[in-house]
């Protein structure tokens, strides 16, 4: 399989195997450089920092962490990592009020803080990679009438209080849109699907869709091509 069929197809070996390529100490670097494994800033009272477990001597948690295991993560850490590649590979801290005003008429705007995580070249290579998800692999679920869409969807088995694997599972869908100049980006996380829909691509992508389109529209982006 090349690069692009591995993303598209969501193969977890290939991916393992492309992360072995990189090196563990590489890949670490670049999950922690999208922000995962710390607080985004953002100016909410309670945040989680999320988790990366990398034990001292564990032989498989950095193929656990290409795959999504080894990590854990909030929809809004996620949703900051894929800006980033939709701002032309510049991470910026996410925040839900821009600006505040006394009552004296002085206005206050939202500290931000931005820094480059991949090139720009890149991160169109990556948009790219997510359209390709949508148009020909397993987000086709995803897809808004009218707009190029590009996303991922995510399956992750949840853990039993044995400490082990149960079918129950988290699924996901982080994208954004239009591919061709991002506007927005949408993160969708349901928490045990029916087992008929524990997939990303069954379970997150539908509803990924819905709020994109009504975003879209609400916002009056441009529509920049068709999909199915």
């Amino acid at each position: 399989m090349t690069v692009a069929e591995i993303f598209t197809r969501s193969s977890n070996v290939g991916t393992i195997m492309i992360a072995d390529r990189l090196g563990q100490n590489r890949l670490v670097e670049y999950i922690e450089k999208f922000g995962l494994g710390r607080k985004t800033g953002v100016d909410y009272t309670v945040e989680s920092a999320g988790l990366l477990n990398f034990e001292a001597g564990c032989e498989t948690c950095w193929a656990s962490a290409a795959i999504g295991y080894s990590v854990a993560a909030s929809p809004l850490q996620m949703a900051a990592a894929y800006a980033a590649i939709g701002n032309d590979g510049i991470w910026i801290t996410p925040h839900i009020v821009a600006s505040k005003t006394d009552v004296d008429g002085a206005t206050e705007v939202a500290g931000i803080e931005t820094r480059n995580v991949v090139s720009s070249g890149t991160a169109l290579l990556m948009r790219a990679l997510l359209a390709s998800v949508v148009e020909r692999g397993t987000g086709g679920n995803a897809a808004v009438a009218g707009y190029r869409v590009g996303g991922k969807t995510g399956t992750a088995n949840k853990l039993g209080s044995d400490g082990r694997y149960t079918d129950d599972t988290r699924a996901s869908f982080v994208g954004m849109a239009p591919i061709s100049n991002p506007k927005i980006v949408v993160a969708v996380v349901v928490d045990s699907p029916h087992f008929d829909y524990r997939t990303g691509g069954a379970a997150a992508a539908p509803v990924f869709a819905a709020v994109m389109e009504q975003a879209l529209h609400r916002l009056g982006v441009t529509p920049d091509g068709e999909q199915r």
